[in-house]
């Protein structure tokens, strides 16, 4: 009982999930699925015409006292009938479906790109998030096709088949009974052999995914300088050797099985039916005598046409099974819901900025149990630069992914003028944040792209992008390339693209937050890649920005372990295993001889040399 609930609720799912993929790309491209039975109705359509309708009359046509002149005509009939259908199907397959095939291509990559873009950060730091997304992107454009095909090749065949297994029962109900032994073994095998190779691409999955990542890092550019001075390339062609192991263990432990399966279909689904038929219908011919010559043809013929018939439908059924294991998978990567939904329409920013403070915020990743941030009170007001500094791993970064609500706390609440950040509108609240990253990216675009990022904001602006290069201290160097501005950042595209240096690809990344105009400044180790003087000239500008000298004053929080940026702070926190440990003026943490002042000390010695270092100070 158990069983036939668990077949009957798999058959819904299948249904389901087609017809989900269906609605799908109906949606994309209205024309398609119908043209696509359509078409598929009248290849089987004439199969069937020619193993019955063409067989019985070209045999029997004698019987029937036909004229030449009559078979003629049919004949003729017969051809324009397979001509139109040849034409249709073959505008169908070389012309408008190879022309339709890239736009379902596209919109369904932009369901993926815009459900991938508005998932929740930690969802990127998932294995089994990165596996779900491989699946559907991997899986999408083709699947959707594969999806189209495998219906309208079901219905087409079931269609055919049942109509020629009726001609073969009005003719004999022993030769219509043979139809039935391969039709059963057929679909219970077809079916189990798709789920077979299902299974085993799903355990081959993270295995390929760990191949694509050691192709990938033997041809980006940012690995090429470890990869020939370290010995990290062995490392990672082992990996990639432990990979291919194991993608060929798990093919082995699947092949003797699936062999033994497609050797049994092939005997049940061919030769039962085909041989029967023949020694069924030779008898009822010569030794009976109970059927004509024509309807022998027939069941000669038929009992071809329904092999593969009950072949396609088969296929096609086990395909639509297999089709809806993946195309759960698509669905339930584009049903995925947020936690922090990208579009959430809360309440309006407002215009003036006074404050953003962070009151008893604590946070730990999901899985984790361990507090990254622990009862964390900040507070940044207009003018104001706030510097926080510490070790790495003591939960700077955590805390500026808290403030831009990548994250949510999981205890506290952080306020912008006085309001839980969590009520205002997502976008809006985002737009007001002005951000450099550690770990930023340059993209294969342009320069001016690469600072301006698309924002369209920036369209009152003369040169916005000139503007906050030059502020960042990369314009000079900008000014050398072959075309200025519009010179391609990375060779990856474009042969003529430049390859900038770390220092100078880190001015650009700054030069994002100078050229955004935004209202909250946080710049995440802004200046690592930086020598002493472009540092120094990025913190005048940096000052002059947040104080209001070229426009509204910023809540400004600047996060660094190098603390020669806290000498320009008017206030400066200390971080330490996520908690706020020190807080002071420069001079005042100093004068407390506490961590802070070990933590200059240590660094200052790099600069000094030889005498005290607080005459440094």
């Amino acid at each position: 009982m158990t069983t036939q609930l668990q077949k009957k609720q798999k058959l819904k799912h299948a249904v389901q999930n087609n017809l989900y993929m269906l609605r799908m790309i109906h949606e994309i491209c209205p024309k398609l699925v119908p043209l696509s039975f359509l078409v598929s109705f009248a290849g089987f359509f004439m199969w069937a015409f020619s193993t019955i309708v063409f067989t019985q009359y070209i045999f029997g046509s004698a019987d029937m006292d036909k004229t030449f002149s009559e078979v003629l005509l049919f004949l003729m009939v017969y051809a324009a009938l397979n001509l139109v259908t040849d034409l249709l199907q073959g505008w169908f397959y070389q012309r408008y479906r190879p022309m339709h095939e890239p736009e379902i291509y596209y919109k369904m990559h932009l369901k993926l790109f815009e459900k991938a873009n508005n998932a929740d950060v930690g969802c990127f730091e998932n294995a089994e998030y990165f596996d779900s997304y491989t699946k559907a992107a991997n899986e999408a454009a083709q699947r959707a096709m594969s999806v189209v095909h495998n219906c309208s090749t079901a219905v087409s065949a079931l269609l055919s088949f049942l109509y020629v297994t009726y001609v073969m029962f009005t003719i004999n109900v022993f030769i219509g009974l043979t139809a039935f032994i391969p039709i059963i073994n057929h679909l219970f095998i077809s079916t189990r052999v798709k789920k077979l190779e299902y299974d085993r691409k799903m355990e081959q999955i993270p295995h390929e995914r760990r191949q694509a990542y050691t192709d990938r890092v033997f041809y980006l550019q940012q690995y090429a300088k470890e990869l020939r001075l370290t010995g990290v390339s062995d490392v990672l062609q082992q990996e990639f050797n432990h990979s291919t192991s194991a993608i060929i263990r798990i093919i082995r432990s699947y092949q003797k099985r699936l062999a033994l399966l497609t050797g049994l279909r092939n005997v049940f689904c061919f030769q039962l039916l085909f041989e029967g038929s023949w020694f069924i219908g030779l008898i009822l011919v010569m030794i009976t005598k109970t059927i004509s010559v024509s309807d022998f043809a027939v069941i000669v013929n038929a009992a071809v046409s329904m092999s593969w018939m009950m072949t396609d439908f088969s296929e096609a059924l086990s395909g639509i099974f297999e089709d809806a294991l993946y195309t759960e998978n698509l669905k339930t990567f584009l049903n995925y819901q947020s936690n922090i939904p990208e579009d959430w329409d809360g309440l309006d920013v407002p215009e003036q900025v006074q404050t953003l403070e962070l009151r008893d915020v604590s946070f730990h990743y999901q899985g984790s149990d361990r507090d990254v941030v622990r009862h964390l009170n900040l507070t940044l007001s207009a003018g104001q630069i706030i510097s926080l500094v510490g070790n790495n791993g003591s939960g700077k970064s955590t805390l500026v992914k808290l403030i831009m609500r990548l994250y949510d706390p999981t205890g506290g609440v952080i306020l912008f003028n006085g309001v839980d950040i969590r009520k205002f509108n997502l976008k809006q609240y985002r737009s007001l944040i002005g951000a450099t990253f550690q770990n930023f990216q340059i993209f294969s675009l342009s320069v001016s792209d690469n600072v301006t990022m698309g924002n369209q904001t920036y369209a009152h602006l003369s040169d916005p992008a000139a503007d906050a290069l030059r502020q960042s201290g990369a314009y000079g160097r900008i000014c050398q390339l072959p075309d200025n501005m519009q010179t391609t950042l990375t060779k990856e595209f474009d042969d003529e693209g430049v390859n900038l240096s770390i220092g100078e690809a880190q001015k650009v990344a700054i030069a994002r937050a100078f050229a955004k105009r935004a209202c909250i400044l946080l710049l995440d180790e802004p200046s690592s890649a930086l020598d002493p003087i472009a540092e120094h000239t990025m913190f005048e500008n940096f000052y002059k920005l947040c104080k209001g000298c070229c426009g509204p004053p910023k809540l400004s929080l600047f996060i660094s372990h190098r603390l020669s940026s806290a000498t320009v702070a008017d206030c400066v926190y200390l971080m330490q295993n996520g908690e706020i440990i020190e807080s002071g003026t420069h001079a005042q943490l100093l004068a407390q001889n506490g961590v802070y002042t070990e933590m200059f000390r240590r660094q200052a010695e790099h600069y000094v040399l030889g005498g005290d270092v607080h005459a440094a100070q």
